[in-house]
């Protein structure tokens, strides 16, 4: 349940930013990419709630891989485009804890998007593989 309360955070936090017209997204963002954007964010939090609710990670590692593939997509288009400004990503906060975020400029923030893209070309297959495995290993004691 934490990583669902820290992504709707997020998502929330750059929500704000969009709505208050910030500069951290550039006039190239454009209403796709806040499909993708915001999409890709709300939508990262629906494993761990059904996860939560049902208490069962291997039927959700399907809905997992999905979302992971969606990442992919989703980071090789903001690498390619990239319609931020993170000289802005502090905007949002209060000015006395903005120095949090200061550091993280552009190339630090494509950076961090690629250590993501390789993240989930990992996960992909990792986690496909982990849901085969555990479903064999379920269905063998159950008949």
């Amino acid at each position: 349940m934490a990583g669902v309360v820290i992504g709707l955070l997020l998502a929330w936090y750059f929500l704000d930013l969009y709505n208050s017209g910030s500069d951290f997204f550039t006039s190239d963002f454009d209403d796709l990419d806040a499909v993708l954007f915001f999409g890709i964010a709300f939508l990262g939090v629906v494993p761990g709630l059904i996860k939560a609710i049902m208490g069962r990670k291997n039927s959700v590692r399907p809905l997992d891989v999905a979302l992971s593939v969606g990442v992919l997509v989703v980071l090789a288009w903001f690498l390619y485009a990239f319609p931020f400004d993170f000289a802005y990503l502090s905007e949002g906060l209060p000015e006395s804890i903005q120095f949090l975020l200061d550091w993280i400029g552009n190339e630090e923030a494509k950076a961090i998007m690629a250590i993501g893209l390789v993240v989930n070309l990992v996960l992909v297959p990792y986690t496909t593989a982990l849901f085969f495995g555990v479903r064999r290993t379920l269905t063998g004691r159950t008949g």
